[in-house]
This record gives structure tokens, sequence and C-alpha cells, in this order.
């Protein structure tokens, strides 16, 4: 298929400009593979040639798991640099596409590589020894071997930075490695991850599997009987912006990035509650969901009903908590489509009352009737005329997670959002 599409993509580029499509702007490359930027060319596709450039695009995210860590742009670029490659030799008459195709590969592929991540996470206590793998990570207690690692490894990061004075350098490397050691002594818990692609692509991909895990975590609180607005694991908080210590080991890089999250409670699961906790069907359904790297268009319903939950949690106020709740409850009981467009609330209590009955149901309406002055004519809570309770924050979290696990227990082999629903309204 990508050998056909290269092929189509090379002779569609030799139409003379569209004017209903902007021009492609990329650069030529030379023999031993830099960027010569006063050899930029502009070449224009028709509609048909942008086609085959979105569907290369497409087969190369399906075909080559790091090409899915890839932004839109660098794919893009690639497979245009690829395309003029392309034409020059179809107008030389010596056009070889699978040489094309093994050339565009090699570029895709430089600086590809298998990063180890180490993100320190603040509030989480969990049993000694322990570990918990979710969303393709783990949590767990880092080795003294590891904590070596990370030392040694930025001792020869901080050497090769470019630094004014040796002087400068012993004091500034004084102070970064006090700084590294004290995220390693005060973090308990760590969450580490293996992830293939480019760096920039893979750190990304590691802070949205820690913060999916930590999500996750969030959402089963009240199984245990925590309030996930007050006790929930965080990145570390340094400031009062809460700048979070970010390490991946790999060919000598680190960086630092800032949060804004942190709650100052800790996220407690001793022995009883984490054995709980694992042996729940609902979360051993999710961890297994969570730990796919393709899941169903379904399963990813639910994982982003779980993300939606958690981000409620942690909002300030408590108009947006609603909102956000009833969200996440519409994200696994909702259709995307016109027809429910206007019926959300209505729906959503329904496939309620299949999953918890009547009493559960008729919390829904009087929600929405809440959700709807913050949302359209933007109400807020005022001290002395607070328009949303606590008792009813209390009220919605409580839904949306008893809404979304009972879901859960009904997955079974569904693998269709909409499917699925269709069969939550054919219950009894």
């Amino acid at each position: 298929m990508l050998r056909c599409l290269l092929t189509c993509l090379c002779h569609e580029a030799l139409i003379e400009e569209s004017e209903s499509n902007p021009p492609v702007t990329f650069f030529t490359r030379a023999p031993e593979g830099k960027t010569i930027a006063q050899e930029a060319t502009t070449i224009s596709l028709n509609q048909q040639g942008y086609g085959f450039l979105r569907e290369i695009i497409d087969q190369l995210r399906h075909n080559k798991k790091w090409a899915v860590e890839l932004s839109k742009e660098e794919l893009e670029q690639e497979v245009v640099t690829a395309l003029f490659e392309g034409t020059s030799a179809l107008q030389e008459g010596n056009f070889d596409v699978d040489k094309l195709i093994e050339s565009l590969l090699d570029r895709l592929g430089e600086g590809v590589a298998t990063w180890e991540v180490y993100i320190p996470i603040a509030n989480l206590e969990l049993p000694e020894g322990s570990q918990l793998s979710l969303a393709g990570g783990m949590f767990k207690e880092l080795t003294s071997r590891e904590k070596d690692i990370l030392r040694g490894e930025h001792v020869g990061i901080w050497r090769q930075a470019k630094w004014e004075t040796p002087e400068k350098m012993e004091s500034g490397m004084k102070v970064l490695a006090q700084s590294l050691e004290e995220t390693i002594t005060s973090s308990k818990f760590w969450y580490c991850i293996q992830v293939n692609g480019r760096a920039q692509a893979a750190r990304s991909q590691a802070i949205e599997a820690a913060m999916l895990a930590m999500d996750i975590l969030c959402f089963f609180a009240l199984f245990n009987g925590i309030n996930p607005e007050v006790f929930a694991p965080r990145f570390p908080n340094q400031t009062g912006r809460g700048i979070m210590n970010y390490i991946q080991i790999v060919k000598g890089q680190s960086c630092q990035i800032s949060s804004e999250l942190g709650i100052p409670f800790s996220y407690g699961l001793d022995a009883p509650r984490f054995n709980k906790l694992t042996r729940l069907a609902e979360f051993q359904k999710l961890q297994q969901i969570s730990n796919k790297s393709d899941p169903s268009q379904l399963e990813q319903k639910f994982l982003l009903g779980v993300q939606q939950y958690a981000e409620a949690t942690r909002l300030p106020s408590a108009s947006l908590r609603l909102v956000w709740y009833l969200s996440a409850l519409e994200t696994v009981l909702a259709k995307e489509n016109e027809q429910e467009r206007h019926q959300r609330h209505e729906k959503v209590g329904k496939r309620l009352r299949k999953l918890l009955g009547a009493t559960a149901a008729d919390m829904v309406g009087p929600l929405y009737n809440k959700r709807r002055k913050p949302v359209h004519y933007g109400h807020r809570n005022r001290i002395g005329n607070e328009l949303i309770t606590d008792a009813e924050i209390q009220r919605a979290r409580t839904l949306a997670y008893l809404g979304i696990v009972s879901a859960l227990s009904k997955l079974d082999n569904h693998t269709d959002h909409n499917v699925f629903l269709d069969y939550l309204d054919a219950l009894p």
C-alpha cells in the first residue's frame, strides 16, 4: 500500500499549481544528508495529491509504531522531502520506489531510540516493596543501582554543558547535584516506563502515560474510601506553581518541565487497601486496557471518561467540577451523534437507570439543571450565595464513578461504543 501511494504521490506532484490548496514548502537535502536552505522549493498538489499525502502518513502511523509518536508536521516534512526526490527521479527516468521508501524510513528513523524514563511521584504511598503496572509503565521504588545511574548520568550531562568559567561550572554543578539529590531522596515512588521514539515525542508520551496511571488511581479512590479531590498522587511540588523534576536516562539526556499540579495530602494504599484494589475486577479490566498499545474505540472511551473524572477532581471551582463530572459520565454513556446532542442528560439518565437503578437515575436531571447555569450563563458560586453545594458535587462525583464502573463491568467483548450503548439500552 505504501509503495503504491508513494508512486501515485510522485506522479501527482508533476501537476501544475492548484488554487484550492496551499503550497507545500520543503527543503532539498544534500547527498551527505544535510539540509540546504538556499535550495528551498515550493510545489503544489491538487486535492487528489493531498489525499495521497494524508494516506501515506496514516499508513506510516499504522505500520510503524514510532511514527505514531512523531508529529503530523514532522511526518509531512519527511514525506514531502521524499516527494521531491521521487519527482526528480521521474524526470530523470530512474525512478525506484523501493529505494525511495528505504530513504524515507531511514530519515524517519533518525533519533528513534528506546528511552528509559523515570518520573518522581509525590503524594503516593504503596505497601513496602510493591509495584503497580498501569498505562504501560510501573509505579515502584528505585533500587540503589537505579539511583546511582541517575546521579552518574547527570554529572556527565552537566560537565558537557557550556559554562562561562570553570568556577561557574563548579558552583552550578553543586546546585544541580543538590536539587537532584533532594528529588531522589524525597521521592519514594517513581513512575518508570520504556518508550520508543524520538526524544521529544518520547518525553511527552511518558508524561501522558504517568498522568493516565495517576488518573486511574484517582478514579478508584472512592472504592477505598478516599476523597480524590483531597488525596491524590501528583507530580512533586517544589515551588508555589509546582516544578516537576523530569528525569530520563538513555544517551545521557535530562530536562525539567513545569506543572500546575500538586495537592499536599498523600494518596495512601496500605496493604489491605492495595490488595482490595488490585483484586477488584473492574480495576483489573481498566489496568489491562491501559496497558494495551492499541485499545479499541470503546476502551478508549472508558480511558477518556476516567481522565475526565480525574481532571474534575483537580479543578478549583465547584461549577467546573460539576461540569467535568457530568462530562465524564457523558463520555462513557452518551453517543457522539446529532440525534443525542440535545437529549444527552435524558439518555445518560436512562442508561444509569439500567445500571444503578431509579434512585441514582433520578439525581441526573437536577444536576444537569444546576450545570446549565454556569455553562450557558456564566453563573459562579459566591460566598453566602452558593449556586452548587458540596452535597451536589459529592453526588455528581459518586454518580460519575459508579456509572463508569458499572458500565465497565458490562464491557465483555464489545469494541464499538454505539453498539455497546445499544446493548445497555436493551437491558431489562
